[in-house]
């Protein structure tokens, strides 16, 4: 069909001119062939996006004013509370907030809370078995501490054997064993009071039963080990008085 307004050709189903926009005749056969309205199929409409998220998940709502709340909002939109949150009834300017721990999480809260007492007791095997310990803890500089001032005593105690002659050298020593030994037991206080602490902090526990069941085996460990410290002190005096 051609457009008498602007002379170029257009399509016989066309009730416009595409190039002009001038209204076109109505061709006969056009006319008697009966239109079919098109209908969307179910199939292709488009889902309501606010019925498959209520459907699918549980509409959280605002503890202070019970508005819903969008699921990427840090606060409520009608009263700004955060999310989780609810006023603290003891603040009168209403501006600080108390979480609400949901009740599925309550009860491992309680259970973790209930070792804190435990972290500030003493523990033997920090305190008397501190390279092995913190090495099953992979505490690096624990364990580089603890190597450090070990081979400083093995050394010191080399100079010793070594240098039983010089006076001036053996007075020096007994000035050096003096300091070592304070430091010892500075070391052994530090482990014994923050063992549990330091153990806790390491992050190799996910739950405060298996955190106090290892400690309690390295608890009987640190005793055995004083144990063993005492029968070789006693034995060590027992050469002296015995080589004297």
């Amino acid at each position: 069909m051609r457009c008498q307004q602007c002379g170029q050709e257009a399509d016989a189903s066309a009730s416009t001119c595409p190039y002009c926009g001038a209204t076109l005749p109505v061709s006969p056969a056009t006319a008697n062939t009966p239109q079919i309205a098109t209908q969307p199929s179910p199939e292709r409409a488009m889902p309501n996006p606010a019925a498959i998220y209520s459907a699918t998940y549980e509409v959280e709502r605002c503890l202070v004013c019970g508005s819903a709340l969008p699921p990427r909002n840090f606060s409520c939109p009608q009263c700004r509370t955060p999310r989780g949150m609810v006023v603290d009834p003891d603040d009168p300017t209403c501006t600080r907030y108390l979480i609400v721990v949901p009740q599925s999480i309550a009860s491992r809260i309680t259970t973790s809370r209930l070792d804190t007492s435990l972290l500030a007791s003493w523990h033997w095997g920090a305190a008397f078995l501190t390279l092995f310990w913190a090495w099953s803890h992979r505490l690096r500089a624990h364990v580089i501490t603890s190597v450090v001032f070990n081979m400083l005593f093995l050394l010191a105690l080399g100079c010793a054997v070594g240098l039983r002659s010089n006076s001036t050298a053996e007075d020096m020593l007994a000035v050096f064993f003096t300091l070592w030994v304070l430091l010892w037991f500075g070391f052994r206080l530090y482990y014994g009071f923050f063992g549990m602490q330091i153990a806790r902090q390491s992050g190799r526990y996910n739950d405060p039963e298996t955190f106090l069941d290892v400690q309690k085996k390295w608890q009987r460990a640190g005793l055995w080990a004083v144990i063993g410290y005492l029968v070789l002190f006693v034995i060590g005096l027992a050469l002296l008085n015995t080589l004297s």
